[in-house]
């Protein structure tokens, strides 16, 4: 994104566990003894601080923009040794004029070598633009249909927003309309409207070409077995045919692996796995060195899982908050809207604060309200 200042990995997802990913993705290399700082700027009700078992900022980044507050007071440190956080109103990531400078100098003067922005769903052009700035852009998807027509769906957006910025506004205009109206197998990718474009403005349609020589990573979360790679396989190819775009596999992450005990655990190890390919080759040299490795962060569980109930596609996160304030919550999201919202205390656990009786508190609470949805307990908001 910028040759001073951190390397900026984006990652998003919709309702995929984008979230946790990142979370856990920044305390391995701060293991790694490589300064870090994540930035939350994913839906509102999803904040990355309640993985960490700190308090929600007081202060954004947009606090820091408008001279509302200095870097010490965004930047929120956790209990793992070498990561901040900051929160983000994703409006915030646009690269705009002024803003974007102001930006781009908070983030050249930030002491991390590595910053993490989780940008959720990308739902606000703003994000867009961030992810297709930063130095790796990785996309989180789990393997079943739903999930992975939004992986695709977002890569598509990404990757005419780019194109679009290179267009000025006629053929912008253009752009758009080839959009809504390419129906036939002949005329539906990208490929077919710089053909078309380069009839009339052949340097324009090249200066549009090299913009979308991107090139994503696809993380599949929540895998049942080796063969769920396959959802990655099917995106490329789409991402290759459709919009002439390159991505590539870059991890699996297995189905409960969102319910991490410790540094040491199996998905642990499958995220460090990840980390480690994502990483240049010089980067990757320092495997949890003495010291950091031995200071494991307060990021305890948390429980992810898609349900479709009457042909919609629900979220629902449990959250351990850690001994910071003792207490699970489980949340139930609908396109970015909380539906229902959980909380049960330590107490309520068979054995108070044990960890064993706390992680059994939280899958009955979690998996009780996928049986609730399952039973049409949970109001569904439904379109008009």
């Amino acid at each position: 994104m910028q040759s001073a200042g951190p390397r900026i990995w984006s990652i998003a997802g919709s309702g995929a566990g984008h979230g946790f990913l990142t979370a856990w993705m920044g305390i391995d290399l701060a293991r790694r003894g490589r300064p870090v700082v994540v930035l939350d700027a994913g839906a509102p009700g999803r904040g990355l601080h309640a993985y960490f078992g700190i308090e929600r900022p007081r202060f954004t980044l947009g606090d820091l923009l408008a001279g509302r507050a200095d870097a010490g007071q965004v930047l929120v440190k956790t209990h793992q040794r070498g990561l901040q956080l900051v929160a983000v109103t994703p409006e915030i990531l646009g690269a705009e004029a002024a803003r974007g400078e102001r930006l781009a100098a908070f983030f050249a003067g930030v002491a991390a070598v590595h910053m993490l922005v989780d940008i959720g769903g990308g739902e606000i052009p703003g994000t867009l633009d961030f992810f297709n700035l930063s130095d790796e852009g990785i996309v989180v998807v789990s393997p079943n249909p739903a999930s992975m027509q939004g992986a695709y769906r977002f890569i598509k957006r990404a990757v005419y927003r780019r194109v679009e910025g290179e267009l000025g506004a006629g053929a912008r205009a253009r752009l758009s309309h080839f959009r809504k109206t390419a129906t036939s197998p002949d005329a539906s990718t990208l490929d077919d409207f710089l053909g078309l474009l380069r009839k009339t403005d052949p340097e324009l349609s090249e200066a549009a070409a090299a913009a979308r020589r991107a090139r994503y990573r696809i993380l599949v979360n929540q895998a049942g077995s080796e063969e769920d790679e396959r959802a990655a396989e099917i995106i490329r190819r789409a991402a290759e045919r459709f919009l002439g775009v390159e991505a590539s596999f870059c991890g699996l992450i297995h189905v409960g692996g969102n319910d991490i005990e410790g540094p040491e655990s199996a998905t642990a190890r499958e995220v460090r796995r990840v980390v480690t390919g994502i990483l240049r080759p010089e980067d990757a040299d320092a495997e949890h060195p003495e010291g950091l490795g031995s200071a494991p962060a307060t990021l305890i569980m948390g429980l992810n899982d898609n349900v479709e109930f009457d042909g919609v596609e629900l979220h629902v996160q449990t959250e351990d908050f850690g001994p910071a304030r003792p207490s699970l919550t489980t949340q139930v999201f609908q396109e970015g809207r909380i539906l229902l919202s959980r909380r049960s205390d330590y107490a309520a656990a068979p054995g108070g604060r044990d960890r064993k009786a706390v992680m059994e508190l939280m899958r009955k609470q979690h998996f009780g309200v996928i049986r609730e949805i399952e039973e049409g307990k949970v109001k569904i908001v439904r379109r008009p």
